[in-house]
């Protein structure tokens, strides 16, 4: 399931070596979440306003004020729906917005596992959007990791 590959990420400390360089890094962990929310966007400037949207966060982590929100995936597609980690980003947004929450930056971790033979692939990819625009997704930083069963 997502949230074993996301144990595993965390547990190997893969994660803690890709987000943060330091394998010693202590963020906090909150799990899973489904939540609805409403907010308004904008997708090639035209204004999408949702109420009561049903939103699933993987996982998300904070280190000093700092947000990684997490959207795993079991296998490897070829593509995914950009609203899965752009949901997620409005809605911290927002909460920084309101002062509810003393959030610094706010980025997106896609994270895929795939098994071949004895061994499992794991691949990140570390995301930013540029404005509060879906289509201003930025690929910051990516990498795989291959876990070798003996």
């Amino acid at each position: 399931s997502e949230s074993n590959i996301l144990s595993v990420g965390f547990n190997q400390m893969i994660i803690h070596k890709f987000l943060y360089d330091d394998i010693r890094a202590n963020p906090n962990i909150y799990n899973a979440k489904r939540t609805k929310c409403s907010f308004d966007y904008t997708i090639n400037q035209k204004l999408v306003r949702t109420k009561s949207l049903q939103m699933e966060i993987d996982l998300t982590a904070e280190l000093n004020g700092d947000i990684i929100v997490f959207e795993a995936k079991n296998g490897e597609p070829s593509d995914f729906a950009v609203y899965q980690l752009f949901h997620p980003y409005i809605y911290y947004t927002q909460l920084k917005k309101e002062n509810e929450l003393a959030i610094g930056s706010i980025r997106s971790c896609y994270l895929l596992r795939k098994k071949e033979g004895n061994n499992t692939m794991i691949k990140m990819y570390l995301y930013e959007f540029v404005s509060d625009e879906i289509s201003s997704l930025n690929l910051v930083k990516s990498a795989q990791y291959t876990l070798i069963e003996k």
